[in-house]
C-alpha cells in the first residue's frame, strides 16, 4: 500500500502529476485523496464499477486539433484529457466552450447530482474548473470564467481571480506532500460531509458495515 508513496518519493527531480480531482478531494479531506491517489483505493473502485469517468477514454480528442486562440467563431470541444508539466495537473474535462464572438474559452466541468444543500457550486468543483482553466491559459487560451453544470439542470459560472488561482497553486503544494506521506491522514469526526464520501466504507469500515445488535429471545 506504500509503495506508491515511495515512488512520489523518488519524483523530486520532476514534476508529480497531481489528477485534477485530487485537488477538488483534498479541499475536502486530505485521508480521501490518500486513500485514493496513495493507496489505490479509485482505481480498485474503478475496476469494480468497470470503468467509469476519467480512465483514458478522453485521449482522442486533441489540445492541438481546436481552433487557435484568437478564433472569433463558436466552437466547442468535449471529453479532452489536458496535462501540465509545468503545473503539475493531469485530467479529464468534459467540455471546452468558445461564446460566439469572443476570443475566450470557458472550461465546463460536468458532474452528477446537484450543488450543495444552499445551491452553491461545491468546493471540490469549484477547485476542479479552475485548475483546467489554469491548464487551458498556460496553452494559450484566454479563460475569464470556469463553469460547473449538475446533472439537474444547474449551471455555475466562476470567474478564475487571482485568489482562486493561488489556492489552486496551495492545495497542488499539499497534495504533493500528502502523496509522499507512508501514513494515511487521520479521518474526520462527526463530519456531515462523510456520508456523501465514495471512500466511507474504507476510511470508516465500522460506520458503514456494523451489525445491527441482534435482539435477544426470551
Amino acid at each position: 500500500m506504500t509503495e506508491r508513496a515511495e515512488t512520489y518519493k523518488q519524483s523530486d527531480v520532476l514534476p508529480v502529476m497531481i489528477p485534477v480531482h485530487a485537488l477538488g478531494a483534498s479541499a475536502l479531506c486530505a485521508r480521501r485523496v490518500w486513500l485514493e491517489e496513495v493507496a489505490g483505493e479509485r482505481e480498485v473502485m474503478e475496476e469494480a464499477q468497470g470503468g467509469v469517468r476519467g480512465a483514458g477514454r478522453a485521449r482522442r480528442v486533441e489540445v492541438e486539433a481546436w481552433p487557435a486562440p484568437n478564433t472569433l467563431a463558436a466552437w466547442q470541444r468535449g471529453e479532452v484529457f489536458l496535462m501540465s508539466m509545468s503545473l503539475g495537473f493531469e485530467g479529464v474535462l468534459e467540455r471546452v466552450e468558445s461564446p460566439p464572438g469572443k476570443i475566450e474559452v470557458v472550461p465546463v466541468v460536468i458532474r452528477h447530482g446537484k450543488g450543495d444543500v444552499m445551491g452553491q457550486l461545491r468546493l471540490e468543483d469549484r477547485m476542479e474548473a479552475a485548475a483546467f482553466g489554469l491548464m487551458l491559459r498556460e496553452r494559450g487560451y484566454l479563460v475569464r470564467e470556469v463553469a460547473v453544470h449538475y446533472a439537474d439542470g444547474e449551471r455555475h459560472d466562476l470567474a478564475l481571480t487571482p485568489t482562486l488561482e493561488a489556492r489552486v497553486h496551495n492545495e497542488a503544494v499539499q497534495v504533493r506532500e500528502l502523496l509522499k506521506t507512508l501514513k494515511a491522514p487521520r479521518p474526520l469526526v462527526d463530519d456531515a460531509r462523510c456520508g456523501q464520501c465514495p471512500m466511507l466504507g474504507v476510511c470508516q469500515p465500522d460506520e458503514v458495515w456494523t451489525p445491527a445488535p441482534i435482539e435477544r429471545q426470551d
